[in-house]
């Protein structure tokens, strides 16, 4: 009975994680890189869009690292938002 518990649970593990992945990148100066993020919820959402500030001397993997200790500036669900620096 367990297993077989254990098996739907995992047919049902998407509805339930939550994926973030770096969209795109923006260099703000030689000290701030502006990263956005792609996050996906389920396949029953709709996927939104996080905007960070993170130090431009690090990799975008360290910032994946710490991504869940920073609080997004914004977020959007609008796959077309974009981000110019002039």
């Amino acid at each position: 009975m367990l297993l077989l518990l254990g098996f739907l649970a995992y047919q049902f593990r998407d509805f339930f994680s939550v994926y973030e992945q770096v969209k795109s990148t923006v260099k703000i100066n030689d000290k701030l890189t502006l990263y956005v993020t792609e996050v996906s919820k389920s396949s029953l959402s709709k996927d939104t869009y996080n905007y960070y500030f993170y130090d431009a001397g690090k990799s975008a993997d360290d910032f994946l690292i710490h991504v869940k200790s920073i609080e997004p500036v914004m977020t959007t669900d609008d796959y077309k938002a974009n981000a110019e620096v002039m």
